[in-house]
């Protein structure tokens, strides 16, 4: 092409003879493919086409933003009028027209500006527009750039576009006639928009904060404002829906509840009476999920969700029962209905929750304090060790809480029977009487067994001088005086045949005494013990030698009175056989 542009400029060599050859000095040329400097009269109007190119643009996009906007708010708003929009939709509408706007301004303002009309694409659009130029404009710009052919041709042809470009006004190539219609529409729209706003003034402005989101009620004679709002609760929880108006106050007005899956049910309210611009009302026993709004007047409000909650449950649960060192016995698994545990033991607590837990804690029955339970790593696995008192404790229940802080309801107790730990007992052989006297020089002699459910550890002889005839000791307890047995070997039963060697060594063993005497045991029980357990009291009577032949003598006398009556009573009954065994014979 540019062979043929610059073959037009070049003139036919006459015919001529040939010239003798001279020596000549070779003229120095400037290197091929040297750039010319463009005239600025061909820059400054192509440059002209470029910006004016790009301010079109971006006034087109300008009024598409306005027009735009001014649609979407009359549009939008009067929807939201019509129809009180939720939250979400307003938001889902907001989204869409930032969405568009961005569109708008990515394909009138950003990318005009990235792909700015070069000096060629100028020229080019120009001679599109003035079809007499040919492609001596573009040519001229590129042989500018990127000479080839004579040097004078190429200055030739940039000269003479440089003068035509200075008398013709280049903006003219860029159109912008279909900005005018499109500016009409905008300020129709922006006028439509402001008169709507004057018109519904102070309404208009909320609207429009509606619009951003805001979460006030539409701009009604009576304007509802909720104060129940969204609720999360239990099933069969009851709630109490209501909410204060401003404005115009109504005298009645009504509920629309909607459970899922159910047509709607409308129900009439009433405002407080204290309190006339306060409407409320109880729906009990609430199972399934509903919706729920207020309608008074002319008025609405939001439409807010009622959800219930299921707090966790327990889908597994195990006890295993660690009694007491002292015991001796082995770990047991116990059932829920079988929680009969020995005092000072230790109850093992193992579940399963259905949900993610945040705490779960042991609540005791009887006065005890709450024992918070672990949680496993999975954050559903829960334990404790619950340590058994010796009283109050009646029971436990097992609260959880999961991770919204939902607690679980209705939780099952687990009774539990405590097993107290049984002091010793101690029982006297027989014969031996519950009122013995001795004399200055006589050793008492005990026989006597104390056993315990585990085992008997210590063993101690109580006495004290007695006071008078009761039976009781004294309740000066700094008057007792306590004598250890000696036990062997600590064990569940023991049996005594003990001989108090040196009496006077302890107490006033002297005639004329009397003392109070019990035995004493102790058990091993180092948990809730020890325990303690002490047999009947008896006596003890220090009396002259005299005095016991007496009693000696008198215990013979009696003794012998009573062999003689019990011959007597044999002799009277052989007599009564033998009659008897007369009178069968007298009979036959």
């Amino acid at each position: 092409m540019k062979t043929e542009l610059l073959s037009r400029f070049q003139k036919k060599p006459r015919a001529s003879k040939p010239m003798p050859r001279k020596n000549r000095t070779p003229i120095r040329l400037p290197e091929p493919g040297a750039p010319f400097p463009l005239p600025a009269i061909i820059r400054s109007r192509l440059q002209s086409i470029s910006g004016r190119t790009l301010r079109v643009s971006w006034m087109e996009g300008i009024l598409w933003i306005i027009a735009a906007a001014a649609a979407l708010i009359l549009v939008q708003a009067g929807a939201d009028w019509l129809f009180d929009l939720s939250r979400g939709k307003r938001a889902l509408l907001l989204v869409c027209d930032t969405g568009l706007f961005g569109w708008l301004a990515w394909r009138y303002l950003i990318t005009p500006w990235n792909r700015r009309l070069t000096l060629e694409q100028a020229a080019l659009r120009a001679e599109r527009y003035w079809p007499d130029w040919s492609t001596s404009l573009i040519s001229a710009v590129q042989l500018a750039q990127r000479p080839e052919g004579a040097r004078q041709l190429v200055e030739s042809l940039i000269s003479k576009v440089a003068k035509r470009a200075e008398k013709m006004n280049f903006r003219a190539a860029v159109d912008s006639s279909h900005l005018r219609r499109l500016k009409i529409a905008a300020v129709l729209l922006v006028i439509a928009l402001g008169a709507a706003g004057w018109w519904q003034w102070p309404k208009s402005l909320v609207l429009l904060k509606r619009m951003a989101l805001s979460n006030i009620p539409l701009p009604t004679q009576t304007i509802v404002i909720p104060i129940s709002g969204d609720l999360a609760i239990a099933p069969g929880e009851s709630i109490d829906l209501a909410a204060r108006v401003e404005g115009v106050i109504p005298r009645t007005g009504r509920v629309e509840i909607i459970y899922a899956g159910k047509p709607a049910q409308s129900i009439s309210i009433t405002p407080k009476p204290a309190s006339r611009d306060l409407f409320s009302i109880t729906v009990p026993n609430v199972q399934q999920p509903l919706t729920y709004r207020f309608y008074l007047n002319d008025g609405r409000s939001p439409e807010f969700k009622v959800t219930l909650l299921y707090g966790p449950v327990l889908e597994a649960l195990a006890f295993e029962q660690a009694p007491p060192p002292y015991t001796g016995m082995p770990n047991a698994q116990l059932s829920a209905g079988n929680l009969s545990l020995l005092a000072g033991s230790r109850l093992h607590i193992e579940g399963r929750a259905s949900q993610t837990l945040k705490s779960a804690q042991v609540k005791i029955k009887g006065g005890a304090e709450p024992v918070e339970m672990k949680i496993g790593p999975d954050r559903k696995s829960v334990s404790a060790d619950v340590p058994i008192p010796a009283k109050d404790f009646e029971g436990f229940s097992i609260q959880l809480e999961n991770t919204e802080e939902m607690a679980s309801h209705d939780n099952t107790f687990y009774k539990v029977e405590v097993v107290p730990d049984k002091p010793p007992e101690i029982t006297y052989a027989p014969g031996q009487p519950e009122m013995a006297t001795f004399i200055e020089t006589s050793h008492p002699r005990l026989r006597f067994e104390a056993h315990d459910d585990f085992q008997v550890k210590q063993v101690i002889l109580c006495c004290q001088i007695s006071d008078g005839e009761s039976s009781e000791p004294a309740a000066d307890t700094s008057k007792i005086v306590k004598i250890p047995v000696d036990v062997a070997q600590p064990a569940g039963r023991l049996v005594f045949d003990y001989e108090w060697k040196n009496p006077g060594a302890s107490v006033a063993w002297k005639e004329g005494t009397r003392l109070n005497y019990w035995i004493e045991a102790v058990d091993n029980n180092n948990v809730t013990g020890p325990g303690v357990g002490r047999s009947p009291v008896r006596k003890w009577e220090i009396v002259s030698a005299e005095t016991k032949r007496q009693e000696l003598a008198e215990k013979l006398r009696k003794h012998a009175e009573s062999i003689e009556d019990l011959s007597r009573t044999q002799q009277q009954l052989r007599e009564n056989v033998g009659e008897l065994i007369k009178k069968e014979d007298s009979k036959k």
